[in-house]
């Protein structure tokens, strides 16, 4: 069964570097343009997360025949959402300690990084289990993306943490046999 992995587009958010993940944004201009100018797979069916940056990913890609996933969504990243790297480390003492712990521990006011990829891979299997028709095009967020590559992609040793990662307005295409998934390429990245 292939899959789609596919990240939204470019906001203003994504564009200053910021995390973004409860903070409801849409695409740049120039983000809306490029992903009409791009030929993507044909999907059978489509789950997207809630979010307006991802519904209007797959409306410009898939049309408006989607299924929205509340639990596809991003991580709450509290206290810093929506801000840089350069403006944390000037006003949040608590951000290095995160950045030192890989994430591991929460944000303020954010959701714990277990949670969250548990709620996602929950949302994936609950998608999957109802999907008729393949392929199937996911369409969410790096984090989301991450989540699940990191559950069930059969990743090689060798491989570097950012080699998973995916562009705004890129993906993953994988190959799922009901339990793992397979990379088998990507799409614009």
């Amino acid at each position: 069964m292939t899959i789609y992995l596919i990240r939204h587009g470019a906001t203003e958010a994504n564009l200053r570097r910021c995390f973004l993940g409860s903070t409801d944004q849409s695409l740049t201009p120039e983000s809306i343009r490029e992903l009409k100018g791009r030929s993507y797979p044909p999907a059978g069916a489509v789950a997207v997360s809630p979010m307006t940056r991802c519904r209007e990913t797959a409306d410009i890609i898939y049309g408006s025949n989607y299924k929205v996933y509340p639990d596809l969504r991003e991580i709450d990243f509290g206290e810093f959402d929506n801000k840089n790297h350069e403006e944390l480390l000037r006003e949040h003492h608590f951000y290095q300690t995160w950045l030192d712990s890989g994430g591991a521990l929460t944000p303020p006011g954010g959701e714990p990084a277990g949670d969250f990829r548990r709620r996602t891979c929950r949302c994936f299997l609950q998608i999957i289990a109802e999907t008729r028709q393949f392929p199937l095009a996911i369409v969410a967020h790096g984090g989301t993306i991450k989540a699940l590559t990191d559950e069930y992609l059969d990743n090689d040793a060798g491989k570097e943490f950012y080699f998973w990662s995916v562009k705004n307005g890129g993906g993953i295409v994988c190959e799922w046999d009901g339990e793992r998934l397979r990379m088998v390429g990507r799409l614009f990245d």
